[in-house]
């Protein structure tokens, strides 16, 4: 029996969203939609949010195939969710428990669904990947476009720096993206980048050279550029990984495993020091008494917790109160 004309269209519907996820996925906090507040809580929401609302409702079209496409044990996954729902009942804000919830549903129904279009359409996937890095790739031009704003002097209601983002904060400007925090920023960037790397190191080309190598040490630097340590600690983490994961290839062909996994190194390094001179600029740049080497130092002190400390040492003045006879 042919498909109905109404399910085809919300077939369509349902897979157009899908394609627009690796966009909608960045503006995860601006721009925000307000529709209402009450003594506890705002009620808003944001672009990624109502992406997943509009997904998850258009994908229970496939709610039968997902039943039998998963092992029943899978669907253990909704034990969490559940139990959100459940911790309403003694929960002191009930109605911020009733979103959590409910967010956390959507979250696991459209994974279920996004994997089962992957793993049902494979030739999609490679599509997927472009489309999340060139989402990735405009998301990091705004981020650098944003320092560049601020130190200029454009108001935070225009660039939508974060408070502490500005160059108040460290004498030069970190950016958060469309994300609330720098934090949310680089760690939205971190899966395009590990896809950018791994596929430069294994030689599987996504983009024509040299445009693959350009895109690579552009997201690399970025996620450096937000400055958040969580962030850059974690694509240290996974850079290392897809390191080590070239090795067992190497039986296979030697020079070309080695050479690739060697590439990450100066790339990772590279972006470092090109984003630590970016900072130094910055910081001689802005309007405050900053130095190029102030930022540089104020940087690798903050990246090293404390541990490497080249800031230069400034001497305070305290003026005593002179007493009058």
């Amino acid at each position: 029996m042919k498909k109905s004309k109404v399910v085809n269209s919300l077939e369509k519907v349902q897979k157009g969203l899908l394609f627009l996820a690796p966009l909608a996925l960045f503006f995860s906090y601006h721009p925000s939609f307000h529709i209402g507040s009450s003594e506890t809580m705002n009620f808003e929401f944001s672009v990624a949010e109502l992406w997943l609302l509009l997904f998850s409702v258009f994908s229970l079209i496939n709610l039968k195939k997902l039943l039998n496409f998963y092992h029943k044990k899978l669907f253990l996954l909704f034990a969490f969710p559940v139990y959100a729902a459940l911790s309403i009942l003694w929960s002191a804000n009930r109605t911020r428990g009733f979103f959590t919830a409910g967010m956390l549903f959507l979250l696991v129904f459209a994974g279920l669904n996004i994997y089962y279009y992957i793993k049902t359409n494979k030739e999609k996937l490679t599509l997927l990947k472009k489309l999340l890095v060139f989402s990735a790739i405009l998301f990091s031009i705004f981020c650098w476009l944003q320092c560049i704003l601020d130190l200029i002097g454009v108001s935070r209601d225009t660039t939508l720096l974060c408070r502490g983002c500005t160059y108040l904060a460290f004498g030069y400007p970190h950016p958060n993206g469309f994300a609330i925090e720098p934090q949310f920023a680089g760690n939205l960037l971190l899966i395009p980048t590990f896809i950018m790397v791994y596929s430069l190191v294994a030689k599987k080309s996504l983009f024509k050279n040299p445009w693959q190598v350009i895109i690579t040490i552009f997201l690399v630097s970025t996620v450096f550029l937000t400055f958040s340590r969580g962030a850059i600690y974690a694509l240290l983490i996974g850079l290392g990984i897809i390191f080590f994961a070239q090795f067992p290839t190497i039986k296979h062909n030697k020079k070309k495993s080695i050479l690739g996994a060697l590439l990450i190194i100066p790339i990772t390094l590279g972006s470092f020091i090109f984003v630590l001179g970016i900072q130094g600029l910055f910081a001689q740049l802005s309007p405050t008494s900053d130095t190029f080497w102030s930022g540089v130092s104020k940087s690798i002190h903050q990246l090293s917790l404390g541990k490497i400390d080249f800031r230069p040492t400034e001497t305070t003045t305290i003026e005593t109160p002179v007493e009058t006879p």
